[in-house]
């Protein structure tokens, strides 16, 4: 007699074992699912994210730039003014009654403030010159000496180029506190129509 053996066989995925593994099946193609929307649409949607914070990094950027710009325009703006003005003082004006004005105001201020005494303010005519107009003004006056100092200093410093030409002191003797001054200053402007 012979023995037959019967071995049994069960198909690995039977009913029973689908049915107990059904939540793991379920769950890994709901994972599979999530990954799939994830990196098709919610990807795409960050990098535009990324994107557009970018571009507003850069448009602040700009703005900041722009705002800076017109800072600095502004300033330029007002330094050109003041070039400007200071240009206009130093260019001789064809009408020589304001020029004589703009000058003799401003010098006879500065010899009141001083406290001398101009007798005689006579202004010679104009040497002209290629690129430059010389302007002398003879002026004989009576002072102190630390006072004329002062008239120089004040002259000087004015906005205005002007040079001291010619300086001529006397007194009427050693213990004399009045000086008689005659001196000649130029007064120098730019010439545009060269």
């Amino acid at each position: 007699m012979s023995q037959t053996s019967q071995v049994e066989t069960r198909p690995v995925f039977s009913a029973h074992t689908l049915k107990a593994r059904r939540w793991l099946i379920v769950s890994v193609l709901t994972l599979l699912a999530f990954l799939y929307i994830f990196i098709s649409q919610v990807l795409p949607l960050a990098a535009n994210v990324l994107s557009l914070a970018n571009d507003r990094r850069a448009s602040r950027e700009q703005i900041a730039q722009a705002q800076d710009w017109e800072i600095a325009s502004q300033q330029l703006q007002r330094e050109k003014a003041r070039l400007n003005q200071k240009i206009e003082s130093l260019v001789y004006s064809q009408n020589q009654d304001t020029q004589l004005s703009g000058i003799l105001t401003p010098l006879h201020t500065a010899a009141k403030a001083q406290e001398i005494a101009l007798q005689v303010i006579k202004p010679q005519p104009v040497k002209t010159f290629e690129r430059h107009l010389e302007l002398p003004i003879q002026l004989e006056l009576t002072t102190r000496f630390h006072a004329l100092a002062r008239f120089i200093n004040a002259l000087e410093t004015s906005p205005t180029i002007i040079k001291i030409e010619k300086l001529k002191m006397s007194s009427s003797g050693l213990a004399a506190s009045a000086l008689q001054v005659q001196m000649t200053i130029v007064v120098y402007y730019l010439r545009l129509n060269s």
